[in-house]
This record gives structure tokens, C-alpha cells and sequence, in this order.
């Protein structure tokens, strides 16, 4: 679920078009069955998704961890 989340942000999707390519997202949206098919048979690819994606996913996930201690 978070990660659904992290790629709803505008940064997050501009950094996938920029290196992925532009086929990925479009109107706002991350088509993610379309992203799977590229990194999953692309070892490359998917690392470059991870360096993208998991910084964002792990400070969000540490804000939630957060506000539910609170």
C-alpha cells in the first residue's frame, strides 16, 4: 500500500519517465503491470527502480510508524 503511494508523487513519477522511460506514466498515473513487465525481466532496470523508489518508501513508512505512536 505504501508503495502504491510513493508512486503517486509527481517527483517520484518524473524520476521513472527519466529513466525509464516515458511509457510508464501517464496522466499523473504510474501503470504499474507496464512498469512490472520492464524491471522484473530486467535486473538493471529494477535496480534503478529500487534506488528511485525505496528511500521515499522507507521515510514514509518511518512517518506512519511515527503518527500511530503518537
Amino acid at each position: 500500500r505504501l508503495g502504491h503511494e510513493v508512486l503517486t508523487r509527481p517527483e517520484i513519477q518524473a524520476q521513472i519517465v527519466q529513466r525509464l522511460g516515458p511509457g510508464y506514466v501517464s496522466d499523473g498515473v504510474v501503470d504499474r503491470a507496464a512498469l512490472g513487465d520492464r524491471v522484473f525481466g530486467d535486473g538493471q532496470a529494477l535496480a534503478t527502480l529500487n534506488a528511485i523508489t525505496h528511500g521515499p518508501l522507507a521515510k514514509l513508512a518511518r512517518e506512519k510508524l511515527k503518527s500511530l505512536q503518537q
